[in-house]
């Protein structure tokens, strides 16, 4: 049962960047999967540490693509990144110095609020702007 699903009322238009919205659901969602199953602590890091990367990557290709084309909101929306990204390392952190089950459903429900209003609220801000440069298509990394 998936706990946590993207779908169209996320979309940002931009192919790459709904790409990527995905792939941060899709671990939230697993975060959350291999949690109510039990897993190990150190699966549960393994995934923490998966969105960590991913989200460090995503915000880095969004904000250049924001710089670039001349989004007005590019130093607020760097700055939720960075409250974001502050957030999760200390989530990281945790996982990584604590013995024992290290996520309760706060924290998950947390993560799954983060990633829902952030694109709904942030990112589909720059859906619905006109940008100085047009839109281009941007490369995704591989994950």
């Amino acid at each position: 049962m998936t706990w946590f699903a993207w779908g169209e009322e996320l979309s940002v238009g931009i192919p790459e960047f709904d790409a990527e919205h995905r792939m941060l659901v899709g671990l939230v969602d697993e975060l959350h999967a291999a949690w109510s199953r039990g897993v190990e602590t150190v699966a549960l890091v393994s995934i923490l540490d998966r969105l960590v990367e991913q989200s460090k990557l995503h915000f880095a290709h969004e904000e250049a693509y924001l710089a670039t084309r001349g989004f007005p909101g590019f130093e607020e929306h760097g700055a939720e990144h960075a409250r974001l990204l502050d957030t999760l390392f200390g989530f990281q952190r945790h996982c990584h110095t604590s013995p024992g089950r290290v996520f309760d459903a706060p924290q998950l429900d947390f993560l799954r609020n983060w990633v829902w209003d952030h694109i709904r609220e942030l990112d589909r801000q720059y859906a619905h702007t006109p940008l100085t440069q047009g839109r281009a298509a941007v490369a995704v990394e591989p994950a």
